[in-house]
């Protein structure tokens, strides 16, 4: 039986997976702990962890180095006084979620063999999907708050001539709206990821490779793409209630009641997002466990 956690830390190597453990009670707060310790333990999951955010970095650091020069930052203010400042801050949000979405595409990959313990386990195989995407948006999108709100901030002081003040106020809407869009990705890819797992990385010490582009074969890269185009469609609301033109038009005081109303909304679009691709992504696992245990073990033998 999974038992609830002591809120007594075992020692400084608990870090982000005891805090998260201690914040969700119950079973998926057991799963989401495992889930933590599990990303931040296996050396092929942190190399694929690292690599994600490089990729995020480089669509951010285009932009800012066009920023930097006098002809980018021309060339960002006449595209800011033609009216795509809103959707130039909804691509330093979104280039960035769309290349860290490797992992959140096959959520079940890190467990490996592992996974059969875990199935053993007296929880709803929603539960199990669902830890794993929370586990994966409190670190992942995390990073991805903390990049696109320095990217925004940027951009609008260059791009948009904001005050400082206002451009922080933006830096802080792309920090709450880069881990709602990973998540609605995330959704999407607990989804995909239960119908068709794949093993992330070797635990092997000789043989620290990732092997996820090693298989799955056509059908699922088809289905893979599919998916992208699919969440990239979810995540248009929440692009909307962050970057919508008439919020653009009242980027001042008069934004703030508009503001209060639409932010609100996609965390809570987001949130549902979650819940429902992890009761699909869970009866999926159900109807799969088979087959899933077979593609996460053969790898290992």
């Amino acid at each position: 039986e999974i038992e609830e956690r002591s809120d007594v830390s075992s020692g400084p190597s608990r870090g982000v997976a005891a805090w998260l453990g201690r914040r969700i009670r119950g079973p998926l707060g057991g799963l989401a702990e495992k889930d933590a310790r599990l990303l931040l333990r296996d050396p092929a999951v942190r190399i694929m962890l690292i690599q994600q955010m490089g990729y995020a970095v480089v669509p951010l650091a285009r932009a800012l180095l066009n920023a930097g020069g006098r002809r980018g930052a021309g060339e960002l203010s006449a595209a800011a006084a033609s009216g795509g400042f809103e959707w130039m801050l909804a691509g330093v949000v979104f280039l960035p979620v769309v290349v860290s979405t490797s992992l959140a595409f096959n959520p079940l990959g890190t467990e490996g063999p592992g996974l059969q313990h875990v199935l053993l386990g007296p929880v709803p195989r929603r539960t199990i999907v669902l830890s794993k995407v929370i586990t994966l948006v409190v670190l992942v999108g995390g990073v991805l708050a903390a990049l696109c709100g320095v990217g925004t901030f940027v951009v609008a002081m260059f791009a948009g001539h904001l005050p400082v003040g206002a451009a922080l106020g933006r830096a802080g809407l792309a920090a709450i709206e880069a881990p709602c869009a990973y998540a609605v990705f995330a959704a999407a890819g607990a989804v995909f990821g239960s119908y068709f797992p794949l093993r992330v990385g070797s635990r092997d010490r000789r043989a620290l490779t990732q092997a996820s582009g090693a298989g799955g074969g056509c059908l699922r890269s088809m289905a893979g793409f599919a998916t992208i185009l699919v969440a990239g469609a979810l995540c248009v609301p929440v692009a909307l209630c962050f970057h919508h033109p008439a919020l653009a038009r009242l980027a001042d005081r008069d934004s703030i009641p508009w503001l209060a109303l639409t932010v609100p909304l996609g965390a809570a679009y987001a949130a549902c997002a979650v819940w429902a691709g992890a009761a699909i992504g869970g009866t999926a696992l159900a109807a799969r466990e088979e087959s899933a245990l077979e593609v996460l073990t053969k790898s290992y033998e």
